[in-house]
């Protein structure tokens, strides 16, 4: 099949300019594709029931015209995403030979008047209120010019050949304009329903966000006000002291991370993550990273962080955005503490060209399930299993790493056995070129 109509009317599946998704087009863009899609079948159709009817052949060209035209439309906008050249031209030329149609499809006594409130419903669509109030007024100033010439001069208007010929047009036009009505109101209450369920997931989504928030952040302050409360005890031993140290430690260093967190998070939204490329050693940076990571691990957890070229001594120069990629790391291996009790952490790098470096985050810990592992890395969201060993964490940080390693020119993934572990990686670009290379 040449043209997947279905296809493309029902989800606009279609290659886009650059980085464009489809999530992206916005409400009037996608009421704009469809209606010209679906104006340029009924049109064809219009067509060739004109043939069939014998009209004249200026009603016939015209059906064709305008079909033709709708498809261009169709064809350029999503090839080009030109809405704002396009909309104006549409507009106009769906008005001028709407007024063509009117004369030749025999003014008042043809379906041709009925054009005129689809062409209103459409356009209100696609046009902000103050354009439609000066389009609104132009085509009702339209309808009663057109409304005097047909009272002033009936003997200009063209006539059917016979009373079932008018019938046929008449009904079939109705028919038409029943379709595009039918259309209009499925679409616009189809994306009044999504807008609601968003809303409704999104104030579920902040519900559990503030409550994660109020817990992840109560939580950690009771343990260092109690640790604290006990140092003053003079009657503890040396080993208690130590101990309670290494909880104020470790509570204190996953507040932290939640202030990061909604740092990050307010500069991704309000557009102010900027890229700060440095050269620096890889592996120095990963070295540093071990020590400052084995601090947070709780003294409960049963749990070892492996840097597994750690004794290998081997320096590595790289340029990129070196705090972006310690928050990446630092995040993974702060969920990877979340979710494992005991076991191993290990996270390393590898080269898999001069530019393309992966890293990966591995732990032994609880796993993701498979229906879960896309949803992860949506921000405030998390596994509907997601029952950590240590502090639940408020959603932020995945979602964070996702745009961190976008931002570094690369992707993140995630491959995980529920029961057995997860592994994190994830692509940076190198800007620095090196003839060194690491399996």
């Amino acid at each position: 099949m040449l043209f997947d109509f279905k296809s493309q009317f029902r989800t606009l599946h279609f290659v886009l300019p650059g980085d464009m998704k489809v999530e992206q087009i916005s409400f009037e863009n996608r009421v704009f594709l469809q209606t010209c899609l679906i104006v340029s079948v009924i049109m064809f159709i219009s067509g060739i029931l004109n043939v069939i009817l014998g009209l004249d052949t200026i009603v016939i060209v015209l059906s064709f015209g305008i079909s033709l035209f709708s498809l261009f439309a169709f064809w350029y906008s999503r090839k080009t995403f030109r809405f704002d050249i396009l909309k104006p031209i549409v507009t106009i030329l769906y008005i001028g030979l709407t007024n063509a149609g009117w004369y030749f499809n025999y003014a008042s006594e043809g379906p041709i008047l009925g054009i005129f409130i689809i062409l209103v419903i459409f356009l209100s669509f696609i046009w902000d209120q103050r354009t439609m109030v000066l389009i609104n007024a132009f085509i009702l100033f339209n309808l009663m010019v057109l409304f005097y010439i047909d009272w002033e001069y009936p003997h200009l208007m063209l006539q059917y050949q016979s009373r079932e010929v008018k019938l046929v047009d008449q009904y079939v036009g109705n028919f038409f304009f029943l379709v595009l009505v039918a259309f209009f109101s499925w679409f616009a209450k189809n994306n009044y329903q999504k807008k609601y369920d968003e809303a409704l997931l999104s104030e579920e989504i902040k519900n559990q966000f503030l409550q994660n928030l109020s817990h992840d952040i109560k939580t950690p302050v009771n343990s260092i006000l109690g640790f604290t409360q006990l140092l003053k005890d003079p009657s503890i031993d040396q080993l208690k002291k130590e101990t309670s140290v290494k909880y104020i430690e470790t509570n204190s260093h996953y507040m932290l991370s939640i202030i990061n967190d909604l740092m990050a998070l307010l500069s991704i939204d309000h557009q102010k993550v900027s890229i700060n490329e440095t050269v620096f050693d890889i592996h120095q940076l990963m070295t540093n990273m071990k020590v400052e990571m084995e601090v947070t691990i709780s003294p409960r957890q049963q749990i070892k962080l492996i840097y597994e070229k750690e004794y290998s001594g081997q320096a590595l120069m790289i340029k990129t955005d070196e705090v972006k990629l310690k928050r990446i790391l630092t995040n993974l291996i702060n969920n990877a503490l979340k979710f494992t009790k005991a076991g191993e952490i290990k996270f390393d790098y590898r080269m898999i060209t001069n530019q393309l470096i992966e890293f990966y985050v591995s732990d032994t810990g609880k796993g993701i399930e498979p229906k879960d592992q896309e949803l992860i890395f949506e921000r405030f969201r998390q596994s509907d299993e997601a029952h950590p060993y240590f502090n639940s964490g408020i959603g932020l940080g995945l979602s964070i790493c996702k745009h961190y390693s976008s931002l570094l020119g690369g992707n993140i993934n995630v491959e995980s056995v529920p029961g057995k572990g997860s592994t994190f990686s994830f692509t940076i670009i190198n800007h620095l070129n090196n003839s060194a290379t690491d399996a």
